[in-house]
């Protein structure tokens, strides 16, 4: 049985090119069977396979004198078999009230903070942690819960990355085809005595109550079912694995980046097959976030909807992530001043007519001019068009502004309730929240876009249109030019 077993991890190592020759591997030993197991087979097969191990276990401090015990534990085993030992002692507690998260994640962050340091330390770049396929059909049945799609439905793969303060690493898996029963008795035939951990039938804890009460029961009505819930995991990964190669080669041109920004062309997400419309989205949620891992299903189908739904949506997703659709597309950031190049602005300020100013990031100058030229005249659209998902716009926006019919005191703010606007050229006035509309201008822009009134007249809406007030006629003697310059953060 242990030569069987050790010969079969080692083909699954080879299979999946889990661990290469001349590599060091950190092991992460917990003391229990599964770590145990795991950490003596590969002192076993680092001749053969030609790498070196480092053994490494993290002291949560959740059970006290058990908790010290179990690295002590560690610790001999380290000396008996004459391999370096790596430890930490955290405080999860204390982590878990700064970061505000729950045990099991708060576990799982140090857990993988410890692991790329001792890779660091001792100069590798692989992990090996002792999950098995008993661990595979839990994390499957904890996904379907959760309202998982495909991804969690294929459950943990072989390898994976993970990048820490300390560089990246290599997460490798060697007993995930191996069943925890196989483990302990590996452990038993081997003379090694695993340590017993009392917050495995603590049924606090989901996973637990799974693998004590939900897995027992499925084996009621099917006794293959772990086998049935595995098989499932493998089709699933295979068939994730080809959807996930079609949709990364999509989503360079769906998904764009803009500062701290993503932008999605969503016409086009949304004209492809639904799964890769999910994919794609997750995608963009996974580069968003850094991560996917809490994302469940209801998030995907949510963030497909505002997709589709109409300019000027805005849903929020976990941990204050936006999406806002846009008319050319839908943007996920942080916030909308990661995605409006216009400065947020507040409050009313009388311009003189003649100066300088500064209102918030903006700086307002003024001149007058004397007499009417024909250059002074200002086109019926500024020099400036949007394109999602490029931010950038100018710096300087000017206008010449004839006041023989607008009055005298200038004023400049941002847009109220009610306003109406005559763009030049237009007969009567219109609302300019549809102004802003037909000119297709962002929602969350419209408040930062200043305005240059008389009154309450406006006369310009600066970036887009003077009013036909505004226009210099000949014969005009009051015209003035406006200049606005915006300051970046």
């Amino acid at each position: 049985m242990a030569n069987s077993l050790r010969d079969r991890v080692k083909q699954y190592i080879l299979d999946n090119r889990l661990i290469n020759r001349g590599e060091g591997v950190v092991v992460g030993v917990s003391g229990g069977p599964d770590s145990l197991c795991l950490a003596h087979i590969l002192l076993e097969l680092r001749q053969s396979l030609g790498f070196e191990i480092c053994l490494a276990h993290m002291n949560h401090s959740l059970r006290g004198e058990e908790s010290e015990e179990d690295m002590d534990f560690v610790s001999q085993l380290s000396r008996e078999w004459d391999v370096t030992a790596i430890f930490e002692t955290v405080d999860v507690y204390d982590y878990i009230f700064k970061k505000g998260i729950n045990l099991e994640e708060a576990a799982r962050e140090l857990r993988y903070k410890f692991f790329a340091k001792a890779a660091f330390q001792y100069n590798a770049r692989k992990v090996a942690v002792g999950h098995t396929a008993d661990d595979q059909v839990e994390t499957v049945l904890m996904h379907l819960l959760r309202g998982s799609g495909m991804r969690g439905i294929r459950g943990m793969p072989p390898t994976f990355e993970r990048t820490g303060e300390t560089g990246a690493i290599t997460v490798v898996r060697p007993l995930l085809d191996t069943w925890r029963r196989e483990t302990e008795e590996y452990c038993r035939v081997n003379g090694l005595e695993p340590r017993l951990d009392s917050t495995n039938v603590d049924r606090a804890f989901l996973r637990n109550r799974l693998r004590l009460e939900l897995v027992p029961y499925l084996q009621k009505i099917n006794p293959r079912a772990r086998e049935s819930i595995l098989r499932l995991a493998r089709i699933t990964a295979d068939e994730a694995d080809y959807m996930d190669r079609e949709a990364e080669s999509l989503s360079n041109e769906t998904i764009l980046a803009s500062g701290k920004a993503l932008f999605l062309k969503t016409d086009r997400i949304l004209s492809l097959h639904r799964a890769i419309q999910r994919l794609l989205l997750m995608k963009a949620l996974e580069k968003a976030y850094g991560n996917a891992r809490d994302l469940e299903a209801h998030h995907i189908e949510r963030l497909m909807s505002a997709a589709a739904s109409k300019a000027g949506t805005r849903v929020t997703l976990p941990d204050g992530l936006l999406f806002l659709k846009d008319y050319e597309g839908g943007w996920l950031c942080h916030s909308e001043e990661e995605v409006s190049p216009f400065p947020a602005i507040s409050g009313e300020q009388e311009i003189t007519l003649e100066g300088r100013a500064d209102y918030g990031r903006w700086e307002i100058r003024t001149k007058r001019i004397q007499a009417f030229e024909e250059k002074t005249a200002v086109p019926a659209r500024d020099d400036f068009r949007f394109h999602a998902p490029d931010l950038r716009l100018p710096d300087v926006f000017r206008a010449v502004i004839a006041l023989d019919r607008a009055g005298g005191m200038l004023t400049v703010r941002s847009k109220k309730d009610g306003d109406r606007f005559q763009p030049l050229g237009m007969e009567g006035t219109r609302k300019l929240q549809d102004f802003m509309t037909d000119e297709k201008i962002p929602r969350w822009w419209r408040d930062r876009i200043p305005l240059v009134c008389a009154g309450d007249e406006i006369l310009w809406v600066a970036g887009w249109r003077i009013s036909d007030m505004a226009k210099v006629r000949e014969g005009d003697k009051r015209v003035i030019e406006v200049e606005l310059t915006r300051h970046r953060p």
